[in-house]
Formats: C-alpha cells, sequence, structure tokens
C-alpha cells in the first residue's frame, strides 16, 4: 500500500500545491545539479584554481571518502565491545 502511495505522480493525488512546488523545485535542481558542471567544462566559464586550492580540495575530498569507510566499521566495533541493556528502563 504504501509503495502504491510513494509511486504515484507528485501532484496526481491529495498533494497540496506547495508539496508539489518543492518536489518540482528539488528536480530542477537536481537536474541543474548534473547539466551546469558540464556546461561549465565545455565551456570554460570558471578559471582554473591554483594548484595548491586543487590540492587541498583533493585532500579533503579523501577524507571525507575515507571516513565513509571507516567510520562504520569503527561504529560496529564500538558496538561489538559494548554491552547495551536490553531495557532502558
Amino acid at each position: 500500500m504504501l509503495l502504491v502511495e510513494r509511486m504515484r505522480m507528485p501532484g496526481s493525488c491529495r498533494e497540496s500545491r506547495s508539496d508539489v512546488a518543492i518536489i518540482v523545485g528539488i528536480k530542477v535542481c537536481f537536474l541543474a545539479l548534473i547539466v551546469v558542471p558540464a556546461l561549465d567544462v565545455r565551456f570554460g566559464w570558471t578559471p582554473r584554481l591554483p594548484l595548491w586550492s586543487e590540492v587541498c580540495g583533493g585532500i579533503l575530498l579523501l577524507g571525507g571518502q575515507v571516513s565513509d569507510l571507516y567510520l562504520p566499521i569503527a561504529i560496529a566495533e564500538i558496538e561489538r565491545r559494548v554491552e547495551f541493556p536490553m531495557s532502558l528502563y
């Protein structure tokens, strides 16, 4: 039942106009998120950044990727070592 409700097109049922506007806005922004960077590369709208800036950005990006990989493993290890009570009452 829930899946059928989620698969409906926005605005096809009882959604308010503001809900439909928000959904359409999210879809337009997502499409722009894909199209605008590609057009930027094609037409060269932004100049090259200094090398130090690109290196710092790469390090930050790599740090984010490492934390995405490491944190779930660390949390699982903590949950394995720490005994949580079955009831908090």
